[in-house]
């Protein structure tokens, strides 16, 4: 029977690489030990030249723990803007990502339709906000409004597939109204 029965399927747990010290580590790490052990035997050792050995193992110790060991390296690219990021053009940054937004990874296009008053598109703060009304004294006509937001994207590669997913939260009302012989009224449904 496994002495790790009580692991899933059996799996015993990765052993970790024991860690290696430095020569000069290992070296005033024997040394120390030996000191101590002298001294708590009351062998012929001073407290004076334990505590200097004593210093000596701190010193080493600490600049053992505050150097880099082995080759650092940081791969920038991975804190870059990424390309699938597009925002509004006066938006922080800092609430989408790590570093700053290029210029072109902000919103470069609005549009409205027909262009009323009502309608309202901003690549500033990238809101929208469009409004069609139809006239009950012409049934059967229909109306289409408009409003949008958009970027200028140049793809990497010059044959394949892109897709776009644009976030969007949007909200809608819709009201009916029905005339009677009394004027007009609101007409409610749920």
């Amino acid at each position: 029977m496994s002495d790790y029965a009580d692991t899933p399927d059996d799996l015993a747990p990765a052993k970790e690489p024991t860690p290696t010290m430095p020569a000069a580590f290992e070296t005033v790490a024997h040394k120390t030990a030996i000191d101590i052990d002298a001294v708590l035997t009351q062998d012929e050792l001073s407290e004076d030249l334990l505590k200097t050995r004593l210093d000596l193992h701190r010193e080493v110790t600490m600049d053992h723990l505050h150097s880099i060991r082995g080759r650092a390296t940081i791969d920038i690219a991975k804190w870059r803007w990424p390309e699938f990021l597009f925002i509004p053009g006066a938006a922080r940054a800092a609430e989408y990502w790590l570093t700053s937004a290029p210029d072109d990874h902000r919103y470069a296009l609005d549009w409205i339709s027909p262009p009323t008053s009502a309608n309202h598109a901003s690549r500033v703060d990238g809101t929208t906000y469009t409004f069609g009304n139809l006239n009950p004294n012409e049934p059967g006509k229909s109306e289409t409004t408009s409003a949008g937001v958009g970027v200028y994207y140049k793809p990497s590669m010059s044959l394949g597939l892109i897709e776009l997913q644009p976030q969007v939260d949007c909200s809608g009302t819709v009201r009916t109204f029905s005339s009677s012989s009394r004027g007009w009224r609101r007409a409610t449904s749920r």
